[in-house]
């Protein structure tokens, strides 16, 4: 029996009364109806006993809720005759073409095959195909962070650069960053699981035939099936972990990426601020000009205004005569001039000196402290 939804984020195609009927008609764990609502996964197994004096075990229940992730995405509840071998199976899958996926691998006649030699070769279909979707997952990311390894020109020399050069690029580029990266996280979480899963079913395997050893049964599966069986779980199993150790070597290059970003935006700032800085330095001399300019005409001015005012006569009239001649005291306006502007130059000079000094003792006090 198989179904399209996860419970939560995904309704399922069938009604809530509905799925309890479907669980009580095939004897299925109604835990599953908890366990879909728990987005961090789930991967347990429980020993029904015969309601007899016996007291013997007579299926082992099985669930399964993978944690939530953007692909592959399912849960599963199955229940194993211990005498018989017979397995009944209840599915869901998040997306329909996962469904029809594993239906179509399901009707292959090695698939059919593997079925009847064991009742747990389900389960590793499962696996298997869980690992091909987050493979197809792992290499999408690959490939994502080699394109944004080329943005930066800080990679390997067999990647040519494409530097930016756009004020706004930068910030796309911070958010696929960090989008890359928090995919890479959500891969991690998907591939622990993924390795704990095939931990699980090499031990379904031998709790399976342990309680049928304690129902006083032959081994289900024969020497060579069974090593058939955790050779090939051993193999995935593989795979997952260096496909984990792959994702985690992703994550460490998209890291050093978002360091190398920001050190290039600190550089881009740094250089803003240093033109900013040579402008207010410019700016600096221009207004200093300036001041030295008003300083060196305001004596003049001031004295021009005070002999202007009729208390000193520089106008030449002995006889009586008003011409327009050059004063005889002309010279008392330049003297007076020149002196007033030299002290106030001097009193400027030597006021900026005393302040640069102060400065430089300051400086030189916090070094020490």
């Amino acid at each position: 029996m198989a179904g399209v939804g996860n419970g939560k984020h995904a309704p399922f195609t069938v009604s809530k009364a509905f799925l309890k009927q479907i669980l009580v008609s095939n004897r299925l764990s109604k835990r599953i109806l908890h366990c879909t609502l728990c987005n961090s996964g789930s991967l347990s197994f429980f020993s029904n006993y015969e309601e007899s004096e016996s007291n013997k075990p007579s299926s082992l229940a099985i669930l399964i809720r993978t944690p939530y992730g953007p692909y592959h995405d399912f849960t599963v509840v199955l229940r194993i005759d211990i005498s018989r071998g017979t397995v009944v199976c209840l599915l869901f899958c998040k997306f329909e073409k996962d469904l029809n996926r594993l239906w179509n691998k399901l009707r292959l006649p090695s698939r059919c095959k593997e079925l009847r030699r064991s009742p747990l070769s389900f389960l590793a279909l499962l696996f298997e195909d869980y690992g091909s979707s987050t493979e197809v997952w792992r290499d999408k990311l690959d490939q994502e962070v080699v394109r944004l390894e080329r943005r930066t020109g800080m990679t390997s020399l067999h990647i040519s650069p494409t530097v930016m050069k756009i004020h706004h690029e930068y910030e796309l580029f911070t958010r696929d960053l960090h989008s890359c990266h928090t995919d890479l996280i959500f891969l991690g979480d998907m591939l622990s699981f993924e390795m704990e899963f095939g931990t699980f079913c090499t031990r379904l395997l031998d709790t399976f035939e342990g309680l049928r050893k304690q129902n006083g049964m032959d081994p289900y599966h024969s020497v060579a099936d069974k090593d058939g069986s955790q050779q090939n779980l051993s193999y995935w199993m593989n795979i997952s972990r260096f496909r984990y150790n792959q994702t985690q070597a992703l994550k460490m290059r998209i890291q050093s990426q978002i360091n190398v970003m920001y050190s290039l935006i600190s550089q881009r700032d740094s250089r803003i601020n240093l033109r900013i800085a040579e402008a207010v330095q410019q700016d600096s001399r221009t207004m200093k000009t300036i001041a030295l300019l008003t300083l060196i005409f305001l004596p003049g001015t001031l004295v021009a205004s005070i002999f202007s005012t009729g208390v000193i006569d520089l106008r030449a009239n002995g006889d009586g005569i008003d011409a327009k001649v050059v004063a005889h005291r002309w010279w008392m306006f330049a003297v007076t001039t020149f002196l007033l502007t030299l002290i106030v130059i001097t009193v400027w000079f030597l006021w900026n000196w005393k302040l640069e000094q102060v400065k430089k003792r300051k400086q030189v006090g916090e070094k020490f402290v």
